[in-house]
């Protein structure tokens, strides 16, 4: 049996980054965090099977104001990317 627990949002502060590695359920994910990505505007680094739901993920962060770029492409050499790939990093505008 599991056991629930409700920690008050209020008591721990919004996170500058989130990694997300979730085997296929990400957009669940980020369906769930979308008050945290249109406020706080953290980085997000995430992992996404292909065509599991880049589609949608990407649709999801270009409509929130994110630029989305290979995170295995060295920093310097980094190009905006049209959709999401298997290592994706968000930047908010």
């Amino acid at each position: 049996m599991r056991e629930a627990q409700t920690v008050p949002a209020e008591r721990i502060p919004p996170p500058d980054v989130l990694k997300i590695d979730v085997e296929g359920a990400e957009l669940g994910v980020f369906r769930g965090a979308v008050k945290l990505l249109e406020s706080k505007r953290p980085i997000v680094l995430f992992e996404s099977f292909v065509g599991s739901s880049q589609d949608e993920i990407t649709d999801l962060l270009h409509r929130l104001g994110y630029t989305l770029y290979d995170s295995d492409i060295a920093s310097a050499e980094r190009l905006p990317l049209p959709k999401a790939t298997v290592s994706t990093l968000a930047v908010p505008a």
